[in-house]
């Protein structure tokens, strides 16, 4: 085991808006989360990884959202795991 510190959570709107990996929005009943690295192909990094977390968790944690969207923003819905990083 590394002694390594786990690095912090870090939610979607802890990020400057050029670099927010994750949008979340809500309409009506509805939550869309949309992955937002449509240069990297929308490769999942840890900081999306960590961000896509809590926009699930904000999603589930208010009462008036009934539906979650996953979708993401460019050509490429997700290239998967982002190993240059």
């Amino acid at each position: 085991m590394s002694d390594a510190p786990i690095p912090p959570v870090l939610g979607v709107d802890d990020l400057g808006p050029d670099t927010q990996p994750v949008a979340y929005e809500v309409s009506g009943t509805t939550a869309y989360v949309t992955l937002n690295r449509p240069d990297f192909r929308n490769a999942q990094n840890s900081v999306m990884t960590y961000s896509l977390d809590n926009a699930f968790i904000k999603a589930v944690e208010d009462h008036s959202v009934k539906v979650i969207v996953l979708r993401a923003n460019g050509k490429h819905f997700s290239a998967g795991h982002d190993i240059g990083t």
